[in-house]
């Protein structure tokens, strides 16, 4: 498969004849759709989201903002605008479509964007990343010679030692219920 083939098949995956109708009636003011005449609202609001997503996600992520605000935010500004483009650009009537179809990939848009906004994050602060594996492997690096717990140097036993230090289970009465 060469290069000229995957690109072939991507364009002709996207064929620009089928997407044109679907992106005119996106972004046609007042349509007042159907579920019978704009079947592809779902998918539009989907796609719509995810790109909100990514935008926001990249923003906060370069911007270094490392607060639980942003959360919030990422929600109001996912959930809403496509819902404010659905009510008052294209006039979309609660009766017509419900509010899971007006809803539709909000969980997947929240979680892209925090996923970019944490692999951003991470990348911009290298330096914090490497301390805290430094600082993680010099508490776990005394007890990686084979001990379970309890001080370095001591070996494992396949719990013979903590099962002789525990009590047997006796048995109980069952209860009246």
């Amino acid at each position: 498969l060469t290069l000229q083939h995957a690109v072939t098949s991507i364009v002709l995956m996207f064929s620009f004849e089928k997407i044109k109708p679907v992106v005119k009636k996106a972004f046609t003011f007042n349509l007042n759709p159907t579920e019978d005449s704009f079947p592809e609202l779902p998918t539009i609001l989907i796609w719509f989201r995810f790109v909100l997503a990514v935008g926001y996600g990249l923003y906060v992520g370069t911007k270094l903002v490392n607060n639980a605000v942003v959360l919030i935010q990422a929600l109001n500004l996912i959930a809403f605008i496509p819902t404010v483009y659905c009510k008052f650009f294209l006039g979309v009537s609660a009766e017509v479509f419900p509010m899971e179809t007006i809803f539709a990939g909000l969980p997947n848009a929240m979680a892209l964007c925090i996923l970019i906004w944490v692999y951003m994050f991470t990348a911009a602060n290298e330096e914090s990343e490497a301390q805290l594996t430094s600082l993680l492997l010099s508490a776990v690096a005394p007890n990686l010679d084979g001990s379970v717990g309890g001080e370095a140097g001591q070996a494992f036993d396949g719990g013979a030692a903590a099962s002789a230090s525990t009590p047997p289970v006796s048995e109980q009465e069952a209860p009246e219920f």
